[in-house]
This record gives C-alpha cells, sequence and structure tokens, in this order.
C-alpha cells in the first residue's frame, strides 16, 4: 500500500472512529436520560392520583366522590398523555383512565404489580403485540399502616422518545458521512501535497545514483519533506565534494610519489653507471634512496591514516583520561624520536590535572604531527612550547616553536593535502605534506578544532581545542 493510500485510510479512521463512538454513546445516554426523566414523571402522576385517592379508600360509600375521581382520572389522562389505573388490594383493576377501559381486570400477575402488592415499588417495559411501541409501566403501592390497601399503575408509551432518537440517528449518519467526505478531501489533498514532493525525490535520487552529476532534490517547504529535500542537497554536495576531494588527492599523490621515485631511479642509473665504485658516490646516491623512500613509507603511512579518518567512528574508541598524565607519558615517549641536535622542548601545564574524553592512539598522532614540524623548523639553539589551557567546557593545546614561522597568505593553506612551506633544513626532506591533514581531520573527528598564529620571523604556534565531556 502506497504512502498516499495509508495516509488517506489514517485519516479516515481517525474521523469515523471517534465520530461512531460518541453518536453511540450520544444516543445511548439520551435514551436512558429520557426514559429516567419519564419514569420520574410517571411516578409524580401516580403519586398525586394516590394522595386524591386516600380519602376515598375511608368513604367506600361515597360513589359522588368516587364518580368525581373518575372523571379528574380521565381529564389527567388527556393533560398528562398517561394511562392511570387504580388496582385494589387484590390485584382487580377498579379505575381506569383510558376509553378502553380494563376495570374488573385481575393484574397482580404482572411484574409490576406484584411488587407494589407487596410494598414496593415496580416498573417494567413491554412492547406491543405489534412491536411497534414500548410501553413503560410503574405501579406505586398506597400504604396504611406499612400495609398497602391499593396501587397506582401508570402507562405510557415511549413512541416520542423512539421518534426523537431516530431523528438524532439520522442526523448523526448525515454528520458523519459529511465528516468522511470532508476528511477525505483533505487527506487527498495533504498526501497528493506529500508524496508528489517524495516521488520527486526519489526521482532525484534514483538519477543521481544512475550517474547525474547534480542532484535536483529541490523540493519547496518548511516540513520535515522539505528539510529531507535540502539533507539530500546536502549530502550530494558532501558527496561531490568528498569525490572531487579524493580524486585531487589521487592526482597530487600520483605526482608526488612521482618525485621520490624518479630520485631513486635516478640514483639507481648514476649506481650503474659506474658510481657505484666510487664510496663517496656510492654512500651519498644510497643516502638519497634511503631518504626517498622513508619519504614514500612515510607518506603511504599518512595516506592510510586519513583513509581510516574517513571511515572509523571515534566513538567506541575514546577513554576518559587525565590529560595533563596523558601528555606526559605521550611526550616521554615520543620525545627520543626527534633527535638530539634539535631544539630545545618546555612545557607550560595548569597546576591542577582534569579528566578529558578523548581517542589517546589519535591525539598522540596529533601531537606527534604538530612537535615533528615544530622541531623540523626550529633550529637547534631555539625553544619548542607545549602549552595547556583550560577553559570552561574546553581544553586548548598548543605547540610554539621560535623558527621563521609561517606567512599571513600561507596560514588558510597549510591543513591542504601535501602543502608545505619554502622554509628548508638538513630534514625537509623527511616532509610528506600530510601530517597536518591527519591532524585536521582527527581534531575534527573529535568535534573540536585547529588552526595557527604566527608572525614573519616570530615562530609558528598551533592550537588545537577539544570539548571536555
Amino acid at each position: 500500500m502506497s504512502i498516499r493510500w495509508k495516509i488517506m485510510l489514517l485519516c479516515l479512521c481517525v474521523v469515523f472512529v471517534p465520530i461512531y463512538f460518541l453518536n453511540y454513546y450520544a444516543i445511548h445516554f439520551f435514551d436512558r436520560f429520557t426514559r429516567t426523566a419519564l419514569e420520574e414523571q410517571m411516578i409524580d402522576y401516580a403519586y398525586m392520583v394516590g394522595e386524591e385517592l386516600r380519602p376515598l379508600l375511608d368513604a367506600p360509600d361515597d360513589a359522588e366522590a368516587w364518580a368525581d375521581f373518575a372523571s379528574r382520572l380521565i381529564d389527567y389522562q388527556r393533560e398528562l398523555q398517561t394511562r392511570l389505573r387504580v388496582i385494589d388490594r387484590a390485584g382487580v383493576v377498579s379505575h381506569d383512565s383510558h376509553p378502553e377501559s380494563s376495570v374488573g381486570e385481575d393484574m397482580s400477575e404482572r411484574y409490576e404489580v406484584s411488587q407494589a402488592l407487596g410494598g414496593r415499588y415496580g416498573a417494567q417495559c413491554r412492547l406491543t403485540d405489534d412491536g411497534r411501541f414500548m410501553y413503560y409501566y410503574i405501579a406505586l403501592p398506597i400504604l396504611q399502616e406499612g400495609h398497602p390497601v391499593a396501587v397506582v399503575m401508570a402507562s405510557r408509551h415511549t413512541g416520542s422518545i423512539m421518534v426523537a432518537i431516530k431523528s438524532m440517528i439520522m442526523s448523526h449518519r448525515i454528520a458523519m458521512y459529511i465528516s468522511l467526505l470532508l476528511s477525505l478531501g483533505i487527506a487527498l489533498l495533504v498526501a497528493s501535497t506529500m508524496t508528489r514532493r517524495l516521488r520527486r525525490l526519489t526521482r532525484a535520487a534514483s538519477a543521481y545514483a544512475r550517474g547525474d552529476q547534480v542532484l535536483d532534490a529541490d523540493v519547496r517547504g518548511r516540513d520535515e519533506i522539505g528539510e529531507l529535500g535540502r539533507a539530500f542537497s546536502r549530502m550530494a554536495d558532501e558527496i561531490q565534494r568528498k569525490s572531487n576531494g579524493a580524486k585531487e588527492l589521487l592526482a597530487t599523490t600520483v605526482h608526488e610519489l612521482k618525485t621520490p621515485l624518479t630520485a631513486i631511479k635516478g640514483a639507481v642509473e648514476v649506481l650503474g653507471e659506474g658510481a657505484a665504485d666510487k664510496p663517496e658516490a656510492r654512500r651519498k646516491f644510497l643516502s638519497n634512496i634511503d631518504i626517498e623512500c622513508e619519504r614514500m613509507i612515510r607518506m603511504v603511512n599518512e595516506l592510510r591514516t586519513l583513509y581510516q579518518l574517513d571511515t572509523e567512528e571515534l566513538r567506541g574508541q575514546k577513554a576518559e583520561v587525565q590529560y595533563l598524565a596523558f601528555l606526559r607519558d605521550v611526550l616521554e615517549r615520543i620525545e627520543p624520536t626527534f633527535g638530539q641536535d634539535r631544539a630545545r622542548l618546555v612545557t607550560d601545564f595548569p597546576a591542577k590535572d582534569f579528566p578529558v574524553k578523548v581517542a589517546p592512539y589519535r591525539i598522540e598522532q596529533v601531537l606527534t604531527n604538530l612537535l615533528d614540524n615544530a622541531f623540523r623548523y626550529t633550529p637547534p639553539e631555539g625553544q619548542v612550547t607545549l602549552t595547556v589551557a583550560r577553559e570552561e567546557g574546553v581544553v586548548t593545546t598548543g605547540v610554539l616553536d621560535t623558527g621563521p614561522g609561517v606567512p599571513r597568505d600561507l596560514q588558510p593553506r597549510v591543513f591542504e593535502h601535501f602543502f608545505t612551506t619554502e622554509a628548508r633544513n638538513r630534514q625537509q626532506e623527511y616532509g610528506s605534506g600530510l601530517g597536518l591533514a591527519v591532524a585536521l581531520s582527527i581534531i575534527t573527528n573529535h568535534g573540536g578544532r585547529i588552526w595557527v598564529e604566527s608572525a614573519p620571523e616570530k615562530g609558528a604556534a598551533f592550537y588545537f581545542q577539544l570539548p571536555m565531556n
């Protein structure tokens, strides 16, 4: 079943079910209410007749009073639309307001009458023989000294109630049909509006999957579907950006690998042409081959790291560490790898340690890359400083050097793949141009940021900021 029909069916159910049960409850409530009101009226009428009957029971021979009572009983029926009968203690009808009199009829076997003859109030409903009308009967005992001496019986058909109920049912049905038609129209309009945009998104996504360069997912609206279309567009832009980045990285990688391979090939050719027989030349070219091999190995390793960072999920790798103790432990491990003939390393840490949740191995990579760059560009008589500053909700770590610095126009590019400045020293050849790109990817995956501050001949300062929770 399509979304359109599901929406329409849901709307119909939402409208039909409440209306149906509301109508059912309203009709049954009206029926109970009117029947109760009718019964109370009939009890009042029977009580009124019973009060008129009491003095007559003490004067059974007063024919004129009894005749006057019988006349009033007939008048009451016309006024009250209720049949009234008086039944003696034997259960026989003695007076009847109806023209088709039942005087002399024994009603002692009827339920309501037998209840009243026993001193209790009785009531019962009965259908007529043709089943067209429902009659309601009540029997009220007339008590003297706690014993029933007569019964006043009132009866009335419920035709007016049934007519009103039928009218209510018809009105409710008409209202329900109109509501269903309106809800069906509204549901059709809403479903068509929604599904039309969803179908457009589906067609655009399918075309994009088949190779279209642009995802035409421009669906208007400020609702969830409009937001979905905008998310699709952002996703396509991100995919395109990453695809272009991957192509650019591949082309740059091929170019960067070509340089060391050409140098190695050239050194091998020179050695093959006779330089291998000269010890000084052999050492020089073998050293060049070693340098270029190291450069390629480092480049391949960092390319693999970049690929892993694009696909890995850091959530499971994160652990809470005491940050200052963690940094000291990292420095203890990696400082010997930077060699002896290098700048001095100092630290500027807060007095009190604090916890930070990070992926330890990845943050160690960032520190290694930043310190390696700092030592590479700082002369041996210079200084490299590792600083930590704790602020509200974040911790900022900085690597500051006293080297030549990064020119202002090159600072925006330092985190690009394979980008290096023109500064050179004897260790420059080992750089791959990927270390800062790796650092950027790691810090971004941690939800932080990394940047550079530098002034010409004043050294460079690389900072990265991490959230503390």
